[in-house]
């Protein structure tokens, strides 16, 4: 029980640690949101706004995994494998 909130702590101060760095770096890469000049206007505003912001979550679910999971279940290498699919669709859709 201690492993789990251990490891929900490592994934939370990763994630909010991780944050501003990783906007700052997305700003200075120029990784943000491509508008269509024929889609709503209101989306106008969303323009250059960083995406990816998943993948600091998926980072920091890893780290914390690989730390304090029980690395012997095969369970765990199947979730992983699971969510990390589903994160490589996530970034192929940004």
């Amino acid at each position: 029980m201690t492993a789990i909130l251990i490891s929900g702590v490592v994934g939370l101060v990763g994630t909010l640690l991780g944050t501003p760095l990783l906007i700052r770096y997305l700003h200075a890469k120029e990784y943000g949101q491509f508008i269509r000049q024929d889609g709503p206007q209101g989306h106008f505003t969303k323009r250059g706004t960083p995406t990816m912001g998943g993948l600091l979550i998926l980072i920091s679910m890893f780290v914390a995994t690989l730390l304090w999971a029980d690395l012997s279940n095969k369970y765990v290498w199947i979730v992983l494998g699971v969510t990390a699919l589903f994160g490589l669709l996530g970034f192929y859709d940004d």
